[in-house]
């Protein structure tokens, strides 16, 4: 018996789903028009149910470290060993769970925030087309920047393109090595002295750190050494491409625009 006949036999009452915005994310929609069937044809319940079934397999995971085996369960450790269930710790197996649940669901973030991003640079790109060739409007400035307000003017977004700078090249070590020579003779400034080891410390992706360079060079410093260094820095910066970023904003009760945030550090 499908779902659909079940719950005619049982005589319930079941309300149209509510409508859901243009931006509702996949699943969502799935769910929605999984609901919108139950008016008793089966052919269409059958289609969206298995577009929900879909959606959800399709729902980033991370698989468990557990193996099981003919003769018990197992936890994989990092070299790919097996080692008994018995004898993982107890607050091992709650870390490897929490850690686990939180990765899943990063993925899962950071998966739609890739959608969002590129649907609506696509989509922006798209409009600006639009209205320059069907409405004879141009919009942007000369880099490609473009703003987009709602009627109301309660929603912005911004379309922003900028060079991406990167800090490399002999420039950069000839730099490093005035600032080396500068921290060694200076007494002082215990705060700029962090700020280079900071800038010159590796990052995730194996590069120095560029806005702690930027923010060295905003400093003014007396002594030869500085002067190099900073001059050594300007040399280094290389253009390595575009980027495009992606701004929403809506205006508060002053009559400014508040950035909505998008970071986990903004939130």
């Amino acid at each position: 018996m499908t779902p659909t006949l079940f719950l005619d036999t049982l005589h319930l009452e079941y309300p149209v789903p509510p409508e859901i915005p243009a931006t509702a994310p996949t699943l969502a929609k799935r769910l929605h028009a999984l609901l919108s069937t139950f008016d008793g044809n089966e052919d269409d319940f059958a289609a969206a149910w298995r577009e929900a079934c879909a959606a959800l397999e399709a729902i980033p995971s991370v698989p468990p470290a557990t193996v099981t085996l003919a003769d018990g369960e197992y936890w994989r450790t990092e070299d790919g060993a097996l080692v008994p269930a018995r004898v993982v710790k107890e607050a091992d197996q709650v870390k490897d769970g929490f850690v686990r649940n939180v990765a899943a669901a990063a993925l899962q973030l950071s998966a739609s925030l890739a959608r969002f991003k590129a649907l609506t640079l696509s989509e922006g790109h798209s409009l600006v087309e639009l209205l320059g060739a069907n409405f004879g409007i141009e919009v942007g400035g000369t880099k490609g920047n473009v703003t987009f307000h709602s009627f109301d003017r309660e929603w912005q977004v911004e379309l922003a393109k900028a060079d991406r700078l990167v800090f490399e090249g002999a420039e950069l070590q000839a730099a490093r090595a005035a600032l080396e020579k500068w921290v060694a003779a200076s007494e002082g400034a215990p705060e700029l002295k962090l700020i280079i080891h900071r800038a010159f410390g590796l990052d995730e992706e194996g590069q120095v750190r560029a806005n702690e360079l930027f923010r060295l060079m905003t400093f003014e410093m007396p002594g030869a050494d500085w002067a190099r260094a900073m001059d050594a820095l300007r040399a280094s910066i290389h253009i390595a491409g575009k980027a495009e970023y992606l701004r929403v904003r809506r205006r508060n009760a002053e009559g400014r625009y508040d950035l909505i945030p998008l970071s986990l550090a903004s939130v």
